[in-house]
């Protein structure tokens, strides 16, 4: 009988532990733990564990598998009964993991309408249990990600068949009486719709090489915005078929039983939130893509090439603004130097724009010129760039912000960024001008003596008000005196306009004065022969004091070591990038493309950031707006 009894005993513990199934524990370590939020992140391609649990626990695990939509259509209605925020959430997991599984688009639309759908309800429903709270849950963050990747589905499944611009339309759901009706796009972009050849998720493509990434995580899906070549912005300063950052944020609106559906496309560069529910809710962000993109465009100067040939590239001189003028930013132009293009700042803007105070508050352009060119040609090319950009967005010189403007040059582009805060007065042509080049000067027509002029006389253009100098070399660089720095610039095709000017003086006198040989070859100093530390014009723009009540800054490499004055960069020594008198030098250590170390770019972000505040525009970051009351006496 005992033994009957405890056979007994023991089938009951086997039954019940067959019912009340078997919890173990496992320890992994401090090097296997994890969170929640890193534990359901691991599921994104799959079925997170709340939807597991809800169908293990409901024994429908077998029904998934055969006819799923049966499931979603009763979580449904748990839904419709109960108004539960975590219902919904488990319909947008199930409705984005079928969509990943189902192989064919047009079935494949329903799950993922449904899924942006319900993460919508999940993050914007009024009256929902439990009511959102301060404290983001993860739930919250995966409805962002299940709402974010099916309406990029849905995006590139209208896109590909012609649908998005149509008037209205219907997509279905899994629930087969309640289809998403679609109103015609909204657009709060840089330029009228039919201006943009196409959009494409940043999505699509992956940047290698960035130093950083610069984007946030947020609603909404980033895309690359293609500008076509046939409207004209090149007056505005835009070059044809310029990449846009914008974000499309899909919004969905209950009426009755009726569900809507809006696609909205924002700039990012203008916007980067939108209003749902009276509340500014972030955008996704993502400047990167964009930019990587459009360093790959061909109207991007090329550098070696332009330099040899500035006539045949001359239609890539200029001003490269990455977005329409904005009265309501301060304008930063980058300068670049020799051999180069405006793509050698890529990594310092692509980081500067993860920073929300800057982005926010400056507009950025690079100026594109060819480097062969005589310095003071180009450095005359940018103050006529500049002027013209003045006279075109602030003709009245009355907007603030484009009178704190910021010019950034590196190596040569230094040099021409030097001249926009000085006076020459008279003294560049006196240094020029030897007694046999001052004949020539006496005998010129008035017109021939204006074009000179332009070059040789100039004054300080008043709205830069800051200048950082980036490895530059203002006593020269000993490489320009070397052999194969002169081959280079014997291959040096001069502009047209430059030639043809020189060859309507007497021949004569030109070869007296030592400027053609006598088969007219044109002997003008070309801007590699300008960098050799015995060059005039080199040594009399060094000469050249700045204005007083412009703040300038110099970014210096070392090849060797960081923060100590001395050394070169293999290409400009210390002693020739140093300036007295600069409000702050940083030595890093680097070669000479100094401008794409982390560290001269972190110096650019201090010092745009100081800029801000010492205008009255930034709080935060280190800086409060009452200091600078009190010290500048600003209201």
């Amino acid at each position: 009988m005992r033994i009957l009894r405890s056979l007994g005993i023991a089938a009951m513990l086997l039954l019940l532990a067959g019912c009340g199934g078997t919890i173990h524990l496992k320890e992994v370590g401090r090097s296997g733990r994890e969170d929640s939020f890193v534990k359901a992140a691991k599921n994104f391609d799959g079925l997170s564990d709340l939807s597991l649990s809800y169908l293990n626990a409901n024994l429908l695990t077998g029904e998934f598998r055969s006819n799923p939509d049966t499931v979603i259509r009763g979580l449904h209605q748990r839904f419709l009964a109960y108004q539960e925020r975590e219902v919904l959430e488990m319909l947008a997991d199930i409705c984005h993991y079928l969509g990943r599984k189902t192989s064919d688009d047009a079935k494949a639309i329903r799950y993922y309408t449904s899924c942006a759908l319900y993460s919508y309800h999940y993050l914007f429903g009024e009256n929902l249990y439990p009511a959102r709270g301060t404290f983001s849950s993860s739930g919250e963050l995966f409805c962002i990600r299940y709402y974010n990747a099916s309406v990029t589905h849905i995006f590139e499944f209208l896109s590909d068949r012609g649908m998005l611009w149509l008037e209205s339309f219907m997509l279905p759901t899994v629930i087969d009486d309640s289809p998403v009706h679609f109103e015609v796009p909204l657009y709060d972009l840089s330029f009228p719709r039919d201006y943009y050849d196409k959009f494409t998720a940043a999505s699509n493509y992956r940047v290698s090489g960035a130093l950083t990434y610069s984007g946030r995580f947020g609603i909404g899906v980033p895309m690359v915005g293609e500008l076509k070549s046939g409207p004209d912005v090149k007056n505005d300063f835009l070059s044809d078929g310029m990449p846009t950052p914008l974000t499309i944020f899909l919004r969905f609106k209950f009426q009755d039983k009726r569900v809507s559906a809006t696609f909205e496309f924002y700039d990012t560069f203008k916007t980067e939130t939108v209003q749902v529910n009276g509340k500014d809710i972030p955008l996704e962000l993502d400047f990167t893509t964009p930019l990587a993109f459009m360093l790959k465009t061909p109207e991007v100067l090329p550098g070696i090439f332009a330099m040899l040939n500035p006539d045949k590239t001359s239609r890539y001189n200029g001003i490269y603004m990455l977005t329409p003028y904005s009265k309501d930013r301060i304008p930063v132009v980058f300068v670049h130097g020799l051999m180069s293009n405006p793509r050698t700042w890529a990594q310092l803007l692509n980081t500067l724009l993860s920073t929300e105070a800057i982005r926010q508050n400056y507009q950025f352009m690079m100026f594109g010129y060819s480097t062969g060119n005589p310095i003071i040609y180009s450095a005359k090319q940018l103050r006529t760039e500049l002027t013209g950009f003045h006279q075109k967005f602030n003709p009245g010189s009355d907007n603030p912000n484009f009178n704190r403007m910021v010019v950034i040059g590196h190596s040569m582009g230094g040099l021409l960024t030097k001249t926009l805060i000085q006076d020459s007065g008279d003294y560049l042509a006196e240094q020029l001008l030897d007694d046999k080049k001052r004949k020539i000067w006496d005998n010129l027509t008035e017109e021939q003596r204006a074009y000179f002029q332009s070059m040789a006389y100039f004054k300080a253009l008043p709205f830069v008000r800051r200048v950082v100098f980036m490895a530059v070399p203002h006593q020269g660089s000993d490489l320009a005196t070397k052999s194969f720095a002169g081959f280079f610039a014997s291959l040096i095709s001069l502009p047209k306009d430059l030639i043809n000017e020189i060859h309507a003086i007497s021949k004569s006198a030109l070869i007296d004065a030592g400027l053609v040989k006598e088969d007219g070859r044109v002997l003008i100093v070309t801007g590699i022969g300008n960098l050799n530390p015995k060059d005039p014009s080199l040594k009399a723009l060094n000469a050249l004091p700045f204005k007083d009540d412009v703040i300038f800054h110099s970014v210096i490499g070392n090849r060797k070591k960081a923060d100590t004055p001395g050394g070169d960069d293999g290409v400009v020594s210390y002693l020739s990038s140093h300036l007295d008198g600069a409000k702050s030098e940083l030595v890093v250590k680097s070669g000479h493309s100094v401008q794409s170390t982390a560290a001269a770019i972190d110096e650019i972000r201090r010092i745009l950031l100081l800029h801000l505040y010492e205008n009255g525009l930034l709080q935060g970051y280190g800086f409060q707006r009452k200091d600078l009351k009190e010290k500048s006496g600003r209201n």
